[in-house]
């Protein structure tokens, strides 16, 4: 499948297909063929069958050499020691082009042409599967006859076949890297599709695909597939998901609580980059250890009794999601907000849950009046009375609650801090 043959056809009478197990072979028309003999010719199965080519060993040098890119970051996003990125680059400082493998959006993978470090960089990395070579040779012999440097990668058979193509169409090849490595044969095509499919089914949309992924060190790579981040279960104790190929879980509720998550996983990155590294079982740990008192905190589970410090429009709809979803029970309330903040929309959105709310203003001189904040809510609810202290409210709100019910205490962190432990330790001695 190196596509030698199908590029040095003069009348195009050969095309390449794949067979039953993915794997790609030429195919003749024989209404076009001319019998040039051009395809044999070029065809290094019939001249080299079962041979291993080395260029011939000159005096005073060595065959091989070992290289390591300095940029550790490079390394690391490297399958090996950066060699073709240290290359790469040469050529493109000179103007020159680089052809390689890479993958397409569906994870495929074919040999592309790029003219940036952008381009570069998606044909970094191993792809263990057989490389759709397309017209890749008759890009390289375009570039060259232009007098642009050239660097093409790709397995020794694919690097041996455009060598044979450009000798048979003479190309002057002074400007050519030519860059191959070390392989012990390519996986079909379609059994990596056949894999990808049944990925996708049981997680989703795939993000990235990591053949030999570095993150627990240079001995220990590791395949490493990254899906689309989604959720994968939530109750009011905590969110599991799904980022990056790996299964988290952070004991905060709601999908802009797993965004939060993620945005600590990117500065975790930033952090590793800088010279902070952080193991992924550290971040596994963090991530299902983090706690923030009064956010969804639940107090209590009989009765169930949810603090909350959300303080605006948008923490009111987070809040309303997760109890129309997880608390069903007669809902009673004690809210308390500032005054610079919107409290007719957030009370809009939350308080038609409630069969009664007690407002309180906290010790704060922006809080709103107690009062002024029970006539809002009273819009949206029943019932909705005044209370001027934590003591008071409590009372208010508990006075006909049962065990079944739930009690939420919600819109100001202020709130919050000033009510947690009264209201800990009234829950503590409740008795039914």
């Amino acid at each position: 499948g190196c596509t030698a043959c199908k590029s040095v056809c003069p009348t195009s009478a050969i095309t390449m297909f794949r067979d039953g197990q993915g794997f790609w072979y030429p195919s003749i028309d024989p209404e076009k063929c001319i019998q040039c003999g051009m395809c044999r010719r070029v065809c290094q199965y019939i001249h080299e069958k079962g041979s291993i080519f080395l260029p011939p060993r000159q005096e005073g040098f060595p065959r091989f050499y070992a290289a390591k890119h300095k940029n550790p970051q490079v390394v690391k996003h490297s399958s090996s020691g950066g060699f073709f990125t240290a290359v790469s680059d040469h050529l493109l400082d000179q103007g020159g082009v680089i052809y390689g493998a890479a993958f397409a959006g569906d994870f495929s993978v074919a040999h592309i042409r790029g003219t940036t470090a952008e381009q570069r960089d998606g044909m970094r990395g191993s792809k263990y599967v057989q490389s759709r070579v397309g017209d890749a040779f008759l890009g390289v012999r375009e570039d060259l006859e232009q007098g642009r440097p050239v660097l093409f990668t790709g397995t020794p058979c694919q690097v041996r076949g455009l060598r044979h193509f450009l000798t048979a169409r003479r190309v002057l090849t002074d400007g050519l890297i030519l860059c191959d490595f070390i392989c012990h044969g390519t996986p079909s095509s379609r059994l990596w599709e056949d894999y990808l499919a049944r990925l996708k089914g049981r997680y989703g949309p795939l993000e990235d695909v990591e053949f030999r992924n570095k993150d627990r060190g240079w001995n220990r790579t590791r395949m490493k597939i990254r899906v689309g981040d989604r959720i994968l279960e939530e109750s009011l104790s905590g969110t599991t998901f799904q980022a990056g190929g790996e299964t988290l879980r952070t004991p905060f509720l709601g999908e802009h609580q797993v965004r939060n998550a993620l945005t600590a996983g990117k500065a975790l990155e930033v952090l590793a980059q800088r010279g902070f590294p952080v193991t992924e079982e550290e971040k596994r740990r963090g991530f299902a250890k983090a706690f923030l008192p009064a956010r969804m905190e639940i107090l209590s589970a009989r009765p169930l009794c949810l603090l909350d410090g959300g303080h605006n429009p948008g923490c009111a709809a987070a809040l309303k999601d997760a109890l129309e979803r997880f608390v069903p029970q007669r809902k009673v309330a004690i809210v308390g907000m500032m005054a610079d903040k919107d409290s007719h929309e957030a009370l809009r959105l939350v308080a038609p849950l409630f069969s009664k709310i007690v407002t309180l203003a906290p010790e704060n001189p922006r809080s709103l009046p107690a009062e002024d904040l029970a006539r809002v809510a009273g819009e949206f609810c029943p019932q909705a009375v005044p209370a001027q202290t934590c003591g008071e409210a409590i009372a208010r709100a508990m006075k006909d609650l049962g065990p079944e019910d739930a009690l939420i205490v919600c819109g100001s962190f202020y709130l919050a801090g000033e009510i947690r432990e009264q209201l800990k330790a009234k829950l503590e001695n409740l008795r039914w």
